[in-house]
């Protein structure tokens, strides 16, 4: 059942086209929209429009629409466009006109938002967590290994000496940012848009601050054209968070393939998180994080897909915005795996402290022994050239 549908004939295939997949996307959105439907209910009921009777009729047959589609036991059917269609072809063969009631005082247009914006916060945070666990991780390293020293690297060559602590650390500094970055986001989402409408209000009112507190949302959105502008610019701004915690795991995974390496080998990666060739006996493969390291490129690619897919619109709704919600999804899984396996590699992780400790040579002291000279009273310039001379014509002896 389309929720457009009239006694005006259509073409199916243009129908179809124009759903462009959101019926299989959608199911994983039915348990929120159901969520939003029950609050929608409620408010329904405060501003008369449905009775106490209804509404209880309702809160049920979606709770347990919902529970069936957590359980994986409702599915869209062919007919229906999207998770809003079956809710209301299932509230309307369970319970008829009062079914046909839910979607007074709503469009699509504010229910897919508030849908879409529960799923948001709850994937969000699971985000946020993830991140968390991984610098409990990178904590726990600097705690048991933080002493052992090993030579820091600039343009991919020795540099001066730090230590596992001081790396670690590092990491959860960005970390820390990134999770500052979707904390900001979902301060924005976290506002109630139902009763917005298709943008430009709705002739009966409903109490849509009580609607928000029922979804658990501190704000309203006091403008439908401002619901409308932030599709897609949410995802954008979403996708931005996203993209700054793949850019520190793209960093994360660099480092700890090249010192992992053989001939470095500062860190030592646990067999269990390494896969082998199917030709040569000896190898172990750090796949794992050569597929996160890759995986930032495809959430920096999704996140500009997100960005040009809506350019040029002008205000309102435009069908466009569909298309972003497959990229959305797609990269929060991606995020998702990728910090929980990125969390078994570090909590797994081993530092051997022979190779750090060889790999503290000469010249990675080179600062400190200008400094000495400077603490003599040297100028820093004249106590650079001097040992840099030093060291480069011992090696050309």
């Amino acid at each position: 059942m389309k929720l457009w549908d009239k006694d005006v004939a259509h073409d199916e295939a243009a129908s179809a086209f124009a759903a462009a997949g959101d019926a299989k996307l959608d199911e994983r959105l039915l348990p929120y929209d159901c969520v939003a439907s029950i609050a929608h209910a409620k408010g329904l009921n405060v501003a008369g429009i449905i009775d106490d009777d209804e509404l209880s009729m309702l809160t049920d047959a979606l709770v347990e629409l919902r529970e069936m589609a957590l359980k994986g036991t409702f599915s869209l059917s062919p007919d229906d466009e999207d998770c809003h269609s079956a809710i209301e072809r299932f509230l309307v063969e369970r319970l008829g006109d009062t079914g046909r009631k839910i979607h007074t005082c709503r469009s699509r247009n504010d229910q897919v938002l508030c849908a879409l914006r529960l799923c948001y916060i709850d994937e969000l945070h699971h985000i946020v967590d993830s991140v968390l666990d991984l610098i409990g991780a990178l904590q726990d390293v600097a705690d048991s290994q933080g002493d052992v020293s090993f030579a820091g690297h600039t343009h991919t060559r020795k540099a001066m000496p730090t230590t596992v602590c001081d790396w670690a650390q590092g990491y959860i500094g960005v970390l820390t940012d990134s999770v500052i970055t979707i904390e900001g986001v979902l301060r924005l989402i976290r506002s109630n848009p139902l009763g917005t409408g298709a943008g430009y209000g709705l002739p009966i009112h409903t109490d849509r601050r009580l609607v928000a507190e029922e979804l658990g949302l501190p704000s309203i959105d006091v403008n439908g054209i401002y619901s409308q502008l932030s599709r897609a610019k949410h995802e954008k701004l979403m996708l931005s968070g996203l993209s700054s915690v793949m850019y520190d795991l793209n960093r994360l995974a660099s480092d700890l393939i090249l010192f992992s390496h053989p001939d470095l080998g500062y860190f030592v990666i646990d067999t269990s998180m390494t896969t082998g060739s199917s030709i040569m006996p000896q190898k172990t493969n750090p796949d794992v994080l050569e597929v996160i390291r890759g995986y930032y490129s495809v959430i920096l690619g999704n996140e500009m897909q997100v960005a040009t897919v809506t350019h040029n619109l002008i205000s309102g709704y435009h069908r466009d915005v569909q298309l972003t919600k497959g990229l959305v999804f797609s990269s929060l899984d991606i995020v998702s795996s990728s910090l929980a396996m990125m969390g078994r590699v570090v909590s797994t992780l081993a530092v051997s402290e022979s190779a750090c400790k060889a790999s503290l040579s000469e010249e990675i002291f080179l600062t400190e022994k200008a400094y000495e000279l400077v603490r003599q009273g040297v100028p820093f310039r004249t106590a650079y050239q001097r040992v840099a001379n030093d060291y480069f014509s011992r090696k050309r002896e």
